[in-house]
């Protein structure tokens, strides 16, 4: 699990891992680095260095060979995605408040 955390992540587009083994965990830290994750994919027989692959985390599929009509509207789905989270920014910064007015503390451990 920590090469992952080792990894240059600026070169990180995604991340398939083949076993169930402690997978919760590789899908939290690749969740809070933002990068797409799908866990326990299995063998992927005949699957090579450098082949096109798409992971998409959020329907937990792993692409291969994906057409270009595929890629280009991956390519749609993250663009989109990234305004939603670009808009969504601003509320980073306000604080944690309840309905009824009572202000949160919100606190975690991930143990990184």
């Amino acid at each position: 699990m920590s090469d992952i955390a080792s990894l240059p992540i600026g070169k990180l587009a995604g991340v398939a891992y083949f076993d169930e083994l402690m997978l919760f965990y590789i899908a939290i830290l690749a969740n809070a680095l933002g990068i797409p994750c799908v866990v326990g994919v299995g063998e992927v027989p005949g699957l090579r260095g450098g082949e096109l692959l798409i992971v998409d985390g959020n329907l937990a599929q792993l692409i291969r060979k994906p057409t270009n009509l595929i890629v280009s509207e991956y390519g749609n789905v993250l663009a989109n995605q990234k305004e939603h989270e670009h808009s969504l920014s601003a509320l980073r910064e306000l604080p944690a408040t309840a309905v009824d007015g009572v202000r949160l503390e919100i606190f975690a451990n991930t143990d990184l």
